[in-house]
């Protein structure tokens, strides 16, 4: 083992495993999409979103942090799910934006 040998930290971080793949899986189409809008000049539209997102995400890990200091159980996959949403929903805008952006150049 190259970090620990305590099978709990062990245990922990085989727990969010599987979120960190479904992050990593599509990670090549959010960059590929990101590129394209990058390529065609469509800093604005990046902008918005990434001034969103900006807002979004620590909104969502507050909400954890909270619950956590009101006693609830939070586990570590509760941080990366939060990952996990913000990546499909980049995804799904910027492979969207794409699509729209193709369209509305063969018009």
């Amino acid at each position: 083992l190259i970090f620990t040998t305590d099978s709990s930290v062990i245990a922990l971080v085989n727990s969010v495993v599987p979120i960190l793949v479904a992050v990593c899986l599509f990670h090549g189409i959010f960059c590929a999409s990101e590129g394209i809008l990058l390529a065609q000049k469509d800093l604005s539209y990046l902008g918005r979103m990434y001034a969103g997102f900006f807002l979004i995400v620590p909104y969502f890990m507050l909400r954890i942090k909270r619950a956590a200091q009101m006693g609830q159980v939070v586990q570590l996959s509760s941080v990366w799910n939060v990952f996990l949403r913000y990546q499909a929903f980049r995804i799904a805008a910027w492979v969207g934006r794409v699509i729209w952006l193709q369209r509305k150049l063969k018009l």
